[in-house]
């Protein structure tokens, strides 16, 4: 089942981003520091008014990922088609759960967020060593539409 996040959730996402933030930090740690999210920033998602926390839950009720979705809007330049969008934060499926659907359902209802809110289409970014994450997006149908390149002063 998934679902928007409520008040009664905000310890298991905090179980859940210190599963993503580590992977993070092991895999771009000039950018990451694993830290514990606090509740106060996870109580200001849930009463968010343009973003939510998708969680998805097994059939024995236990959470085992969530999506944080945020509705964007392309910036106001010229060159760019203005158009309204999902944009993925954060995406995590606990490891225990992982190759069984559950990424595949979560990715779904997270485009499905941005249907019922009248948005034209999904965008995320990925660390480049993920190699699982790429993999799985791409599997779902999901393309690269643009590379960020990065050089130390």
């Amino acid at each position: 089942m998934i679902r928007k996040a409520n008040f009664d959730d905000i310890e298991r996402i905090k179980e859940l981003y210190l599963m993503l933030d580590k992977d993070a930090e092991l895999q771009q740690p000039e950018h990451f520091i694993c830290k514990e999210r606090t509740k106060e920033s996870i109580e200001e998602i849930i009463n968010g008014k343009i973003c939510d926390f998708l969680i998805i839950e097994n059939e024995n009720k236990i959470i085992i990922g969530f999506s944080l979705v945020y509705e964007k809007e392309t910036p106001n330049i010229s060159l760019l088609k203005k158009q309204k969008y999902v944009y993925i934060q954060d995406f995590i499926i606990d490891k225990k759960y992982r190759k069984q659907g559950f990424g595949k359902r979560l990715l779904n209802g997270s485009k499905e967020w941005g249907k019922k809110r009248g948005l034209e289409f999904l965008r995320l970014s990925v660390i480049p060593k993920n190699e699982i994450g790429i993999r799985f997006y791409r599997e779902n149908g999901m393309v690269m539409m643009m590379h960020t390149f990065e050089s130390e002063l």
